[in-house]
């Protein structure tokens, strides 16, 4: 693959390693100022993914739904974390209009076995949403 865009400045980079989830009740709308780019617009449902047991050399699949939750149409991209995780679109690509869902599919494929914990993120032109991913990955089916 290529290289990646470095730190840099003007980005949600200062966000971190948070949730990215915004409670939108205590975000204070006001519609003369456009300048606050950290309004809550995506939605996540599931809020995280837990796979629970997943057996080493197998997939899971999980459907995530995004929906825009803003006042304006919102373009997005979806980032896998690790080489285990893949998305893929279970809806037509293109930017989301207020009100408007998505859904996609995140799906697993360990190649090691140990406890899984990653990060799938969700990035629009204005706020980054972290999708926390995790699964208890075992080299056979232990009977409790």
């Amino acid at each position: 693959g290529g290289g990646g865009g470095g730190g840099g400045s003007g980005g949600p980079d200062h966000l971190g390693k948070s949730s990215g989830f915004i409670d939108p009740a205590s975000v204070t709308r006001v519609s003369s100022t456009p300048a606050l780019w950290w309004a809550h617009s995506l939605e996540v449902k599931p809020s995280r993914i837990d796979f629970g047991k997943v057996l080493l050399g197998t997939t899971a699949e999980i459907p995530v739904r995004l929906q825009c939750v803003g006042i304006n149409t919102v373009r997005f991209r979806v980032y896998a974390g690790h080489d285990y995780l893949s998305t893929s679109n279970t809806s037509p690509p293109g930017p989301l209009a207020p009100g408007m869902k998505s859904m996609f599919r995140v799906t697993i494929e360990p190649t090691e076995a140990g406890e899984f914990e990653s990060q799938i993120q969700i990035v629009s032109h204005d706020e980054v949403v972290y999708l926390k991913v995790m699964a208890n990955v075992l080299e056979k089916w232990i009977e409790d």
